[in-house]
């Protein structure tokens, strides 16, 4: 059968018009489900909060430690701490007071002598130690064991002659805090740590000097009767003895004086001396020390508590002090506009 020339060509734009109406059939139909799938809510898919946090906390830590601190310039600061304590002890002429052992942590394998002082980040280097020591952090969480005890079994209290013996070859520091901040921190510390047995034998002796029946609560107590206890009691066996009878920088010449005013710094300066970055991360102890700032506020209640004291009661209570304010360059005089009569 032949096909004129007209016939081929009608039935080749035949069968074009249906290969263009099948593609483009395709194509609307492509668009179609695109717009369809895109169109749909999209899902809302939770992470766990731990890997989130983890994942803020990894960045905070990175920036961290993008951000060290000048070890130069803290040296130099530690030596001007270490001059003005030298001249105070040379004023007073402290040079023969014993330290108090009991409040000494000696680690003889990683040469670190620490002079635990109440309320100054003392639960903070506690943990620390307990690091040192051994102890996983997973299990310090817990908290299932009293810490102290925990430090005490690996790192026991020295002899005078013990701690005479490692202190030249080790990096000894201590950590100061203002004093009358420290005092009222005490004093919150006592009311708010009913359950720990040296609080509650030490809050029964002050209820008894306190109150002449001895049976009213501690909840009862005001700042003022505890600061009247202070002033009366033997300050020396106390866990508000002045830094300079307590831990005898005089006697024990400090390596470092950390402050709790610039504890940021001075910690990651005595963990790179001490060379211990390897078991106490800087970036993940800076980390902590923000955490912990932010529910301590000792200071803001400074105001309301002392206050309640008068003129003669305070003097007497920043006598006891004075060489501390002096020997670590402290001011005193806020207290005094605080006083209402």
């Amino acid at each position: 059968m032949y096909y004129s020339l007209s016939q081929i060509y009608s039935n080749y734009l035949s069968r074009l018009g249906s290969l263009t109406k099948f593609l483009l059939f395709m194509l609307f139909t492509a668009i179609y489900i695109y717009v369809a799938i895109h169109s749909m809510p999209s899902r809302n898919v939770k992470r766990p909060t731990t890997s989130k946090n983890r994942n803020i906390t990894s960045k905070i830590m990175r920036q961290i430690e993008e951000n060290g601190v000048d070890l130069y310039a803290i040296e130099e600061e530690m030596a001007l701490r270490r001059e003005q304590i030298y001249t105070t002890c040379q004023t007073y002429k402290y040079e023969n007071i014993l330290p108090n052992t009991w409040e000494f942590v000696v680690d003889a394998h990683h040469s670190l002598v620490w002079c635990k002082v109440f309320k100054a980040a003392s639960s903070t280097w506690i943990y620390y130690f307990n690091i040192l020591g051994g102890y996983e952090e997973s299990y310090l969480r817990k908290g299932t064991y009293n810490p102290l005890k925990l430090l005490r079994s690996r790192f026991p209290r020295p002899t005078l002659s013990q701690l005479n013996a490692v202190l030249h070859s080790s990096l000894s520091f201590l950590i100061v805090r203002e004093p009358l901040e420290r005092l009222l921190s005490i004093y919150q510390s006592l009311k708010s740590s009913l359950k720990d047995k040296y609080n509650s034998e030490l809050i029964n002796k002050i209820k008894k000097h306190t109150f002449d029946d001895g049976n009213l609560s501690i909840n009862d107590l005001t700042f003022k009767q505890f600061v009247k206890y202070v002033i009366e009691s033997n300050i020396d066996e106390k866990p508000w003895t002045p830094l300079y009878k307590c831990c005898a920088p005089c006697t024990v010449n400090f390596t470092v004086i950390a402050k709790l005013e610039t504890l940021l710094e001075d910690q990651e300066y005595i963990i790179k001396r001490a060379g211990i970055e390897d078991i106490l991360n800087t970036a993940k102890v800076k980390l902590q020390y923000l955490a912990h700032k932010k529910v301590e506020h000792t200071s803001d209640y400074l105001e309301l508590y002392y206050s309640e004291l008068d003129f003669k009661l305070l003097n007497k209570l920043v006598e006891i002090y004075s060489v501390d304010y002096e020997m670590f360059q402290y001011n005193a005089t806020k207290y005094y506009n605080y006083i209402r009569y």
